[in-house]
């Protein structure tokens, strides 16, 4: 395999790693280009993570001039399908099972902290001097003439060989807050480190985050919760006092170190269960707010809820004369991440044992009588029928009756009991 060293010509990484599809689009791209005369640029992800020797198909290229007249061409080349963003003066093209995004050079002014950029065309260079980490602002050429050929202006290489997430300019955080959830995430993606001056202007800016959207919040972090491991990211979202400011309760110590691993080792590592984990011990009004401003989507926020509402369940649970069936109405109709995140909150406290009993067993037991079977046995239709089934499942969960037959001579005894107290003029009990 080819190694990412500091050449200054990465063609033969590019063929190596980069699928034929992506190969086809990324030609196709350089020719429109080369006829109308104009440069075109691999750029950001996909470049640091070939010098990374990563996996990465999100093929982002800019071009110096009209990139959307660009990649029109493409689109009619290749008969593929178009979707424009005339604000920046963007397009993708999907075709072939692959797709290209395609960018016009440009300078960004931020008119206040965490607006959205106003954009005007500009050179390669000074696209590359408007992103966010030296990682993400080398450029290698796709035309035909010097294919491959690196431009890296802000020296990203030599900060991808040092292992660090080093900032462009001192402002950059101000500029758009959001950088800060991006930094953390690529030390817990890439185990890198922070460069000192970057760490310094993290600390000092992490108040910016205050005029960043919910929505764009919500974005950012869930792509946290999506790295394989995250604790790395939010150990050091704590250390520069990001978690706290999206919410003063939200921390990250030892406790949900363990309980991270525990979910991850179980199966359970989602973002759903990590951010149920992460609000697990505050107190439900916390946990609303944080809700509120990240924006949770909806199976998320269900997650965190739900969650917190077992861990009041937790006496209950805990209750050494607590029976399986009593264990499977406390938890019936819990979610699934929600049950995952308190399972892996208690590990192998009695709690949790009793959390994993649910999950692997208690929950799949069901009765081998129906409601039509039971009708037929003489059991009146209506809320007897509820009232039996419910005694049924009790009984299958505590171990009473293990089959078809248990069950239908404990039907029996019910509906014998029913007829005697009837006869009497008594209720049945």
């Amino acid at each position: 395999m080819p190694k990412a060293a500091a050449e200054s010509n990465i063609k033969p990484l590019i063929e190596h790693l980069l699928p034929a599809q992506s190969l086809k689009l990324l030609r196709a791209v350089a020719a429109i280009a080369d006829e109308k005369g104009l440069r075109a640029y691999l750029v950001g992800g996909v470049v640091r993570d070939l010098f990374l020797v990563r996996e990465n198909f999100d093929l982002d290229v800019t071009i110096e001039g009209n990139a959307q007249e660009v990649a029109g061409q493409v689109t009619q080349r290749l008969r593929g399908r178009l979707v424009s963003h005339d604000r920046f003066g963007t397009a993708t093209v999907y075709a072939d099972g692959g797709h290209v995004d395609l960018a016009i050079a440009r300078t960004e002014k931020y008119a206040r902290p965490g607006a959205l950029p106003e954009v005007a065309p500009s050179t390669i260079e000074e696209d590359l001097r408007r992103r966010d980490f030296t990682i993400n602002a080398i450029a290698a050429s796709i035309n035909a003439k010097d294919f491959g050929r690196i431009l890296d202006p802000l020296a990203g290489r030599k900060d991808l060989d040092a292992r660090r997430v080093h900032v462009i300019h001192d402002q950059s955080f101000t500029d758009d807050a959001t950088r800060l959830l991006r930094a953390i995430r690529y030390t817990a993606r890439y185990d890198f480190g922070i460069d000192p001056e970057t760490a310094r202007l993290m600390r000092q800016q992490a108040s910016m985050l205050k005029t960043i959207s919910g929505d764009r919040i919500r974005q950012e972090f869930v792509r946290i919760l999506e790295e394989h491991a995250p604790e790395k990211a939010l150990a050091a979202g704590h250390r520069f006092a990001i978690l706290r400011e999206l919410h003063p309760a939200l921390v990250w110590d030892q406790w949900l170190e363990e309980a991270y691993r525990r979910a991850r080792l179980e199966g359970d590592g989602t973002p759903a269960v990590y951010m149920a984990l992460l609000c697990f011990r505050l107190d439900a009004t916390d946990g609303e707010a944080i809700v509120r401003r990240i924006k949770l989507p909806a199976a998320m926020a269900k997650a965190v809820r739900q969650a917190q509402e077992i861990r009041l369940l937790s006496d209950a649970l805990g209750k050494l004369e607590a029976r399986p069936s009593d264990i499977f109405e406390a938890l019936s109709g819990k979610g699934d991440e929600a049950l995952a995140a308190a399972r892996a909150a208690f590990g192998g406290s009695l709690v949790g044992k009793r959390l994993d009993d649910y999950i692997e067993h208690l929950k799949t037991i069901e009765t081998a009588l129906g409601g039509k079977e039971l009708i037929a046995m003489g059991v009146a239709e209506g809320p007897d029928i509820g009232a039996v089934l419910h005694m049924l499942k009790r009984a299958r969960l505590d171990s009473l009756v293990k089959d078809k037959t248990g069950e239908a001579a404990m039907v029996k005894a019910w509906l014998t009991h029913r007829v005697e107290s009837e006869k009497q003029g008594k209720p049945n009990g």
